[in-house]
């Protein structure tokens, strides 16, 4: 018999082993989720700044729609896209001009004049060209300060904007220089640049793109504002839980750091840095990614650990007790045990029947004293308990229990034997001699010799321990589903719905009554076809898993653009049971994506094709001219009194003015008709086919009295009146191009303003023969 000082020694050196190899398990588990989540990390950030790079073509879009953008204009655009809410990473939005040095002092003079005095070109001296920030909107006024600053004088930004410039694409700069002439201008760490080209001139290769330049538009980057929303909108915790450093380049180098969360005090000895690279925007960026103690602390699980240390001192210290124990009262329990063969000997004959029913049963049974002691076992006990089969008799059943559930199982034995009850079922835990537990399903009968009394205890053992782990997996299960706030949906083999969580029945209006068994596609919106659908399904059988993005359709009717996920769950012989399904609403988005498209071939006042989409329906119509001999007219607008009633009663009520005169235009053309505003109080209206001119010139006439009659304003006594005059050209009269007719009818135009009774001029050739 061992030494309770050896037993003790063991007993803990064995502990240690065990906690010390969880603890490794568990921290290589947390380092391999997240080298996981530090790929879905590099990735989120790719995206980031890739959907920011299309806000700025957004953005390079509205110049392209116009010759020229005002600046209340372009600072109304950038307060539509609210950057600080929904993109707060983009610290500032500009516009710069493309000058070569001929023109410099003409366009300082010209931006002095809009009401900036003190406006210049930085830093001074002469170039060659010149690209100074003109417009700049921003929530941050020291942005402001930025005005004038040439982008071409610095060589970074110089790089990007040319090779912007050069491939028709957002790219972004490395890490920027701390700037040396001041401390109080704001500094980015990074700027992307588009370019805006001349409308009207052609930018297929790069001479043509060089020759068409007219400027850029840039946006000022915070690598910690933007990285910091996007982890505060995906994980809050996560973000709190480990330390960031992004570095400009493929390589970490403190001296191209941009962004560092590191704590003071934080060391990289123990190798659990994550480093992942990518080329974003033609620039490259290394992340750097290190857990802090609390991320290993909530994800290692801790309490496994310092639960079994726990046990094992508390079972170490019992054993060796118990070990002392033994020793001490070892010649009693001798004479105890000589007592108890004699007892034994009566009962060998209904041992040996006993058993032989025990044996061949595969419940666990056993036969107790009423003292608690065993007196018969069957072999599934001892498998049970993983004891060797000859072990258990004499032990006594209380051995194997916890105090309080020794306490439990003595109080329902009392009251069996005091015959209070005629049996009970209790739910215990036990801890087996190799130290694991076991979770047991106890029922007990008594057991009564001839005379009637109670002379034993039955006891049967159930095994509970794996159904009660199932029980709380499903339940675990249950509440993720339940709390997951995107939509998952559960089907079986034959794709039959079986399950829904309630973010399903809340994005979707279905519940799982409305669609139990039926099949996914009673969602499908058929925006998708069915080669789609043949492609996804492709993809599950053969790699496991889709996700994309589809529009699905509501309860409703309405649409429901998701991002959606669909797995596959096999069992271990490979055999498909279930599919799950799970997805996000991403109905803001779309809905972001498609203002930002709509923007880009519309004016953003009156709603009206702005001259990008002018150009295309224009273009369209002149293809069917040309294919059916047809013949088209182009009406170039200009309101005349505009501009005194705007500088008088202010930019709120010439928008109203506009607003009106677009809905009167509208009112006077066809639907196969298109009325476009091409910036300030100029439209155009284009008539894809008309039968003489007489019916323009009637036109035209009713255009001007529509447009002369009185606009009633709240808050204004006295009708206001603008009038127009108009430019009329036509194909083929005045030329083959959109862009010829459009120049003939602005030239028109401008000689209808010279015409003081009529204000209606056609385009020189169409005027010709209207004489003859």
């Amino acid at each position: 018999m061992l030494a309770p000082g050896l037993v003790l020694i063991l007993g803990l050196l064995l502990t240690w082993i065990e906690v010390a190899d969880i603890r490794q398990q568990e921290t290589g588990k947390a380092l391999a989720e997240l080298n996981i989540r530090s790929d879905e990390l590099i990735t989120d950030l790719e995206r980031r700044l890739s959907y920011n790079g299309g806000i700025l073509q957004g953005v390079t879009g509205l110049f392209a729609s116009s010759d020229q953008v005002s600046r209340d204009e372009f600072m109304r655009y950038i307060q539509q896209l609210n950057l600080p809410v929904y993109n707060p990473g983009i610290q500032m939005i500009g516009y710069s001009d493309y000058i070569p040095d001929a023109g410099k002092q003409s366009h300082i003079a010209a931006v002095r004049a809009e009401g900036f005095p003190d406006y210049d070109i930085t830093p001074t001296g002469m170039r060659e060209h010149y690209s100074p920030m003109v417009y700049i909107a921003s929530p941050d006024a020291q942005y402001v300060q930025l005005m004038g600053d040439d982008i071409l004088a610095e060589p970074l930004k110089m790089q990007a904007a040319s090779q912007a410039r050069d491939s028709a694409s957002v790219v972004m700069t490395g890490k920027l220089p701390a700037r040396e002439e001041t401390t109080h201008h704001p500094v980015p760490d990074v700027f992307l640049f588009s370019p805006v080209y001349q409308n009207n001139l052609p930018v297929s290769t790069v001479e043509q793109r060089r020759a068409a330049l007219k400027g850029w538009v840039s946006a000022a980057i915070r690598f910690d504002a933007l990285l910091i929303h996007h982890l505060q909108q995906a994980d809050s915790d996560f973000s709190h839980q480990i330390a960031l450093r992004l570095y400009s380049g493929k390589h970490p180098d403190l001296q191209q750091m941009v962004m560092d969360t590191y704590p003071s005090g934080l060391f990289d000895a123990d190798g659990n840095e994550m480093l992942r690279t990518a080329e974003i925007l033609r620039a490259d960026w290394t992340l750097q990614i290190k857990p802090l103690p609390a991320y290993l602390a909530g994800s290692m699980e801790e309490k496994s650990s310092t639960i079994v240390l726990i046990a094992g001192i508390i079972l170490s210290l019992f054993s060796a007790f118990l070990s002392y124990v033994m020793v001490s009262s070892h010649l009693r329990v001798a004479r105890a045990l000589l007592d108890a063969e004699q007892a034994n000997l009566a009962l060998a004959k209904q041992e040996a029947l006993l058993r032989a029913v025990y044996d061949s049963s595969s419940v666990a049974v056993l036969l107790m004293s009423n003292t608690g002691k065993i007196i018969y076992t069957n072999q599934r006990v001892a498998e049970l308990y993983r004891q060797p089969y000859d072990g258990l008799p004499g032990c006594y059943v209380y051995q194997l229990l916890t105090e309080q559930q020794q306490t439990e199982l003595k109080q329902a034995v009392a009251k069996l034997l005091h015959k209070e009850t005629d049996s009970f079922v209790l739910e215990q835990r036990c801890r087996r001699s190799d130290g694991s537990d076991l979770l047991i399903l106890v029922s007990g009968q008594p057991f009564r010799g001839k005379n009637g009394d109670i002379s034993g205890i039955v006891i049967v053992l159930e095994d509970i321990t794996e159904r009660r782990k199932n029980e709380a997996a499903m339940q675990l299960a249950s509440t993720v589903l339940d709390a997951s706030p995107g939509g998952i949906l559960v089907t079986d083999a034959d794709k039959r719905i079986i399950a829904v969580n309630p973010a399903f029945t809340r994005l979707t209006g279905y519940s799982l009554e409305d669609i139990l068994y039926q099949n996914p596609h009673i969602l499908s919106s058929g925006q998708q076809d069915e080669t789609f659908y043949q492609s996804m399904w492709a993809s599950i059988q053969q790699h496991g898993r889709w996700e994309g993005e589809l529009v699905n359709r509501r309860k409703d009717g309405q649409l429901l653009p998701e991002l959606l996920s669909i797995s596959q769950v096999s069992d271990k012989k490979g055999n498909v049971v279930n599919y799950v399904g799970m997805f996000l609403d991403i109905t803001e988005r779309w809905q972001a994506a498609s203002r930002i498209q709509y923007l880009a071939h519309h004016d953003y006042l009156t709603g009206l094709p702005n001259r990008l989409a002018l150009v295309e329906h224009a273009t369209h119509a002149l293809t069917l001219a040309r294919r059916y001999k047809r013949r088209l007219a182009i009406f170039y607008i200009d309101l005349d009194r505009f501009k005194p009633i705007n500088d008088l009663y202010g930019h709120n009520v010439g928008d109203i003015i506009l607003k009106m005169v677009a809905q009167r235009l509208l009112s006077m053309v066809r639907e196969s008709d298109t009325v476009c505003r091409q910036g300030g109080d100029e439209f155009v209206i284009l008539l894809p086919e008309f039968t003489d001119v007489a019916h323009l010139e009637r036109l035209a006439i009713k255009i001007r009295e529509e447009i002369q009659a009185p606009c009633q304003i709240s808050d204004i006594e006295t009708p206001l009146t603008v009038s127009a005059s108009i430019g009329i050209a036509t194909y083929p009269d005045n030329g083959e191009t959109v862009e010829t007719i459009i120049q003939s009818a602005d030239s028109a135009m401008y000689s209808a303003k010279a015409d003081k009774e009529k204000h209606i001029c056609f385009a020189p050739s169409l005027s010709t023969a209207r004489e003859d």
